[in-house]
């Protein structure tokens, strides 16, 4: 049977939930918890103990700083566009808005991305959309890709009709185009903002779940363009789709190398034979 606990544990667990919720204040280049922040209710119920504030205003920091360390390690290329202090002011908004729920360091940080234009809008210095975009597009991928599973890689199929078989990408896999490099995130940046440089052309990055991990592989534009399918379809259906979609120079050498191409898309697992009845890829 449940026992109905005592109402000053209730009182105290909601206002130290409420005391741990609460944001931090910026000021001087620092976030920091402010001893004014503690609800009456936890401070009546620990009423004479003078190092209170302190130890809890600690407390709190350190679980703010846990937060913001999440979201660090789950956008890298991000918070280094942001810079460290951007990315903990966002992530400060994106928390209060959404506080964290379960255990599960590595997911609380979900949504971050989607949710962070909205975020930067009433902070301070204005920061570059193109890099900013690739980050967040490339980090969102490498996420998805970790939270999939991952399938062995098959192989051709050995069928007379080939161009008919109906093939979709592997679970958690995109591809990205990308006009900066963003694709390794920079590491001890100290306070600075991550520069990175501009493609020239534009790349392609393939987002792929591997068996230990994940993997960025750089691709040429038609092995790009061939991964950016959504849906199973027959072979002849993506590749008429992505000479439709692709520069004119590459449509003049898309079918010269087609079938080594569509190889080593099995050959790596980038693609699978789609089952009877699938709609996703």
């Amino acid at each position: 049977m449940t026992r109905t606990p005592p109402g000053i544990l209730v009182d105290l667990q909601a206002s130290f939930s409420a005391m741990l919720r609460a944001p931090l204040r910026a000021g001087d280049g620092t976030l920091r918890a402010h001893p004014g922040d503690i609800p009456p209710g936890l401070r009546a119920l620990c009423a004479g103990d003078p190092s209170l504030d302190a130890r809890l205003a600690l407390y709190r920091e350190q679980g703010w700083r846990r937060l913001f360390h999440a979201v660090h390690d789950a956008w890298p290329r991000t918070t280094g566009i942001l810079g460290p202090w951007g990315c903990n002011r966002a992530a400060l908004a994106w928390f209060t808005a959404h506080p964290p729920r379960g255990h599960d360091l590595g997911r609380i940080a979900d949504g971050f991305g989607a949710a962070l234009p909205g975020l930067l809008d009433p902070l301070a210095a204005p920061l570059p959309p193109g890099p900013l975009r690739d980050a967040i597009a490339l980090d969102d991928a490498v996420r998805r890709a970790w939270h999939s599973p991952w399938t062995a890689p098959e192989a051709l199929p050995d069928v007379t009709a080939l161009s008919a078989v109906r093939v979709g990408r592997a679970p958690g896999l995109s591809a990205q185009r990308v006009h900066w490099d963003v694709r390794s995130p920079p590491h001890d940046l100290g306070e600075d903002r991550w520069s990175p440089p501009r493609l020239h052309p534009p790349g392609w990055v393939v987002v792929a779940r591997t068996s230990d991990g994940v993997g960025l592989h750089p691709v040429d534009p038609l092995t790009g363009w061939l991964l950016t399918v959504r849906r199973p379809a027959p072979i002849a259906d993506h590749v008429a789709r992505v000479l439709r979609a692709c520069e004119p120079a590459l449509r003049q050498t898309a079918t010269a190398d087609l079938p080594d191409r569509l190889e080593a898309l099995f050959a790596q697992g980038w693609w699978q034979v789609a089952a009877e009845g699938s709609t996703n890829a």
